[in-house]
């Protein structure tokens, strides 16, 4: 944005103190008495900073600074002037001074027809103030704006002008004086007016170039506040800025972005914004933060891209927002604090990344934290300020009062994509020196797998389609790291893995450092006692992982780093350091004696499960992981190996029956609540097998027990889960087509029903979360779908679009549909997409005043379910597009 552009722009956002400014010095009443011109030139004047009219704002504000436009040295020709003017009736009639001076300026202006000059000397002659002024010395050169353009006036005057002046020509005459010696100058009423108008206004523009809005201040920040929104996972949280149109990839933390703001009035901003929700509800609040535009460039975006140029914003939850680059570039939104009159309160808003709102800073989830969810104050949260969706979000304005903005304001950013695609700082054509890292795998001892990895096989699997591969963060005060999860890679490189054993990193001091596999992941997935520290701050949530770029470039000669945080229970201290071998050590609990009831099997199986299998003693006897000791017996938790195998959402009762077909039921929930109390024990607590007449396998609840039991059934609650009752058969003729260049015959055609009979392996009734919501679906896989329908040459489509009826669509990455989803919000769990087509035991309806809803069972009769993004939810989905 030009110089001119800018000064406009603030001027407009001040007219109303300019005009005030302008009434204070110039009295109105004696102007009107004058002649017609005066009059014509304060109107000029007034539409001009009064209305907003660009092109007479450039007029005017040519004749002070002359080419704004691009920022270069104003222009002789428009700061021409008269060598002679017409005598006032009275020197210093008009009693103008200039406003918001310094004190030598006002010294030096004020001099010059003002009526408070009592100690003016005897007027002189033209001829006696030429020679008087011949013998002053010369003067120095004047510095501010409104002695720039005195200065000018002097050295271009021109003669006989006569009549109005137009704006672009403004012809004022201002002289300079030393001591009692003073050139007396004559001017017009309508010089005098528009002379003083223009030279309040430059001094008020010189101001105001080097301010921006209102004042961004400090206080508003995370980064100098000491109570929970300083901590370290806000003030050193990250937005990455990536894609083609910039010149590379670069990462800016909160605290960078809150310092430029403070320190850099062309990219600090503050204001009201309005903000219209879906529900047409209209709430003002004070947004401090970056420019958006200017942020872009710094972060080192490309000159001379178009207006269409694509921007991608995502926040911390997936959620996306496209908008183009032209969209954020003319800053031309509004404020209106009155939906009833529809009158901007302000205007020229630049679209922002506001990190305080209020004046209280924004705050968000930290980790794997859910951004949506409910914050208390103890966390920071302000009612009066609603001030969530941070460490950063994006905000823009209104452009019309009935522009519901609320969508785009987009919360949690953390990356922004300019362009189409992104633009790594590691370039894998770049060729770089690179080290490698060797990796072995021992078990009981014996090496079992030796394999060497270089910094770009690292960030392969980093970026590799496996949820979950990629982190990054600050690992202590030397940097910003890219990294590869350090526990996901060795879920995938080593066989049989689980979290027993020892694992070894020799770094390239050759110092060693070796710790237990337990310290790697977190069973809850809560990673906040993962801590390390940058600037005296803790950050917390912080992964293990192996580093391959830092601070935006690889890793010098390609080297990598492990990246190992603190943890309390594990490793006191965080580490830092280029890793040259790891060694991991597998360790085994070993059978320690032959029981004679080894074979034996026991059932279990029933509806309200997702398997059903049969376990014998000997593997009961080494699930380690969900053993109990319960009085004189050992085995395994009911409600453990129950979950191991999937207990169905509807799950109800657990029946136990033994050989005399005597049976014993509880309720699931009491499994759960009392897990390690209600077992299936398999031997003593001595392990030794069973004493006589116990059986193989007991059942124990407390003090009560059951031997020799042969079957445990879990039952399922009665629920409707398709639409073949009578209420729902209507639906069964609902038909979902698949089409698209990646299908095979082109398209094809399902009928609800034909998706209901499929069943078995193909279907999955599960518990789904995202958000703030949970609830159990029951559908057809979205990858069943895919496949049954994908061009036989073809592994994977290259596109899956999936439409609702509405015409509402989502482009859903293929990973989604091929590989099952972490949760976020389910301690451990995992979900497949799903197609379904009902929810806790309800059949899915279009809405709320379908036939047969209850229960909130609308957005049907088929919806894209996605575990832990709503956003890729799709209600009445009519049609999939498989593409190429």
């Amino acid at each position: 944005m030009g110089i001119f552009q800018s000064i406009k722009k603030k001027i407009s956002k001040q007219s109303d103190i300019i005009k005030e400014t302008v009434a204070e010095k110039v009295d109105l009443e004696s102007i009107a008495e004058g002649a017609d011109d005066a009059v014509e030139k304060a109107d000029e004047y007034n539409a001009a900073f009064g209305t907003g009219d660009a092109a007479s704002k450039a007029e005017v504000l040519d004749a002070v600074f002359g080419d704004g436009e691009n920022g270069s040295d104003n222009k002789d020709e428009d700061a021409a002037g008269s060598a002679e003017g017409e005598k006032a009736e009275a020197p210093g009639e008009a009693d103008v001074a200039p406003a918001e001076e310094t004190e030598e300026a006002q010294e030096d202006l004020t001099e010059t027809g003002s009526g408070d000059s009592a100690e003016d000397p005897e007027e002189k002659t033209g001829e006696e103030a030429a020679e008087e002024a011949a013998e002053e010395p010369e003067e120095t050169v004047p510095q501010t704006p409104a002695e720039v353009l005195q200065q000018k006036i002097e050295e271009e005057k021109e003669t006989d002008s006569e009549g109005p002046i137009p704006a672009s020509k403004i012809k004022n005459i201002f002289t300079r004086e030393k001591g009692e010696k003073k050139s007396r100058v004559f001017l017009t009423r309508s010089q005098i007016l528009l002379g003083t108008a223009i030279l309040i206004i430059a001094v008020v523009a010189g101001f105001l170039f080097t301010s921006c809005g209102e004042v961004v201040t400090e206080k508003t920040s995370h980064t100098n506040r000491d109570d929970i929104y300083g901590k370290g996972d806000y003030v050193y949280d990250t937005i990455t800025f990536t894609g083609s149109g910039m010149k590379a990839e670069n990462t800016l933390s909160i605290r960078e972005m809150e310092l430029l703001a403070a320190k850099d009035d062309d990219i600090g901003y503050e204001a009201n914004y309005s903000v219209l929700s879906s529900d047409s509800e209209l709430f003002v609040r004070k947004f401090t933060g970056v420019r958006f535009y200017e942020i872009l460039e710094y972060a080192g975006l490309r000159r001379g891209l178009p207006d269409d140029t694509k921007i991608t914003l995502i926040s911390k939850d997936g959620k996306q927002l496209k908008i183009t680059l032209g969209t954020v570039e003319d800053g031309r939104y509004s404020c209106f604090e009155d939906a009833e009159s529809g009158t901007a309160s302000s205007d020229d808003l630049p679209v922002i990344l506001a990190y305080s709102c209020d004046d209280v800073p924004l705050i968000g989830p930290i980790g794997d934290n859910n951004v949506n969810r409910q914050f208390s104050t103890e966390e920071g949260y302000v009612k009066s300020a609603d001030n969530v969706g941070g460490p950063m979000r994006f905000v823009i304005g209104q452009k019309n009062v009935k522009d519901r903005n609320e969508g785009h304001c987009l919360k949690s950013v953390t990356k922004i994509i300019i362009g189409d695609k992104e633009n790594k700082a590691f370039d894998d054509n770049k060729e770089i020196e690179e080290d490698s890292l060797e990796f072995r795998v021992y078990d009981d001892g014996k090496r079992e797998k030796t394999e060497e990895y270089s910094c770009k096989d690292i960030k392969k699997f980093a970026e590799s389609s496996k949820e979950g591969s990629f982190t990054s963060n600050y690992y202590g005060e030397d940097g910003f790291y890219e990294a590869a999860d350090l526990w996901t890679f060795l879920d995938k490189e080593v066989s049989d893995f689980d979290r027993t054993g020892k694992i070894r990193f020799t770094y390239d001091d050759n110092t060693q450092e070796t710790l237990d596999l337990k310290y790697l992941k977190s069973k809850s997935k809560d990673f906040s006692d993962y801590v390390t520290e940058k600037g005296g701050l803790m950050i917390t949530c912080v992964k293990p992982a192996l580093g391959y770029c830092k601070d935006g470039k690889p890793a010098e000669y390609g080297r990598i780093y492990a990246l190992l945080p603190a943890n309390g229970r594990h490793k006191a201290e965080y580490t830092t350091k280029r890793v040259t071998r790891i060694q991991v050590y597998k360790e085994h609990k070993h059978d320690t004696g032959k029981n004679p009831n080894n074979n034996d099997r026991l059932a279990i199986n029933g509806e309200g499960l997702k398997e059903t299998d049969c376990f014998s003693v000997y593997d009961l006897r080494h699930m380690k992981d969900i053993a109990v000791i319960n009085g004189r017996y050992s085995g395994v938790s009911l409600y453990d190996l129950l979950k191991e195998m999937g207990i169905g959402v509807d799950a109800g009762e657990i029946q136990v029956t033994n050989f005399k077909d005597e049976t014993v039921t509880i309720p699931v929930s009491e499994a759960e609540e009392r897990s390690y109390e209600i077992m299936i024990g398999v031997e003593t607590a001595l392990e030794e097998p069973m004493p006589d007449k116990r059986g193989s396998f007991l059942f124990k609840n407390g003090s009560d027990y059951m031997n020799d039991i042969r079957v445990i059934k879990v039952t399922a609650k009665d629920g409707q889960w398709d639409h073949f009752a009578k209420e729902y058969e209507d639906y069964l003729d609902y038909e979902l087509k698949v089409s698209g260049s990646a299908v095979k015959g082109g398209s094809r055609t399902y009928t609800l029903e034909e998706l209901e009979r499929i069943g078995g392996q193909y279907t999955n009734k599960d518990s789904y979360a995202a958000d703030e919501g949970k609830a159990d679906y029951q559908g057809v896989l979205l990858e069943w779908i895919v496949e049954d329908n994908l061009k036989d040459d073809l592994k994977r489509p290259g596109s899956i679009n999936v439409i609702s009826s509405s015409g509402y669509e989502v482009d859903l990455p293929v990973n989604n549909a091929y590989e099952d989803i972490d949760s976020r919000y389910q301690m451990n769990e995992e979900r497949p997409a799903i197609l379904a087509y009902s929810r806790n035991g309800v059949p899915l309806v279009p809405g709320k005043k379908s036939e047969g809803y209850k229960k909130n069972n609308q957005y049907g009769p088929l919806r894209l379910v996605v575990e832990n993004q709503t956003t890729k939810w799709v209600p009445s989905v009519k049609e999939i597009v498989l593409n190429k």
